[in-house]
């Protein structure tokens, strides 16, 4: 029970962190840029990573005609797959 607890605090704490690791960067580029940053999208721009993800989500799928469709989606699929488990 130990372990599945730690686990569960180490997914939550590399997901905040990385939140936060992207606001940051946003910002810094956005300054590079001469832009105002990610401040749009929710307070202080903190739901701007949800928003880029959502964007991300429902974008279209191409697919050409001439394909073997079970490849074309299985093999990005079964890629992410087993990086997950290395």
């Amino acid at each position: 029970m130990i372990l599945i607890e730690l686990k569960f605090y180490q997914l939550y704490y590399l997901l905040f962190y990385q939140l936060h690791f992207l606001q940051y960067l946003k910002k810094a580029l956005a300054a590079m840029q001469r832009r105002r940053g990610p401040n749009i999208v929710g307070i202080y721009g903190l739901l701007q990573a949800f928003a880029d993800g959502l964007k991300l989500l429902a974008k279209e799928t191409i697919l050409p005609g001439s394909i073997n469709i079970y490849i074309f989606i299985g093999a990005p699929v079964l890629t992410f797959m087993l990086s997950l488990l290395g």
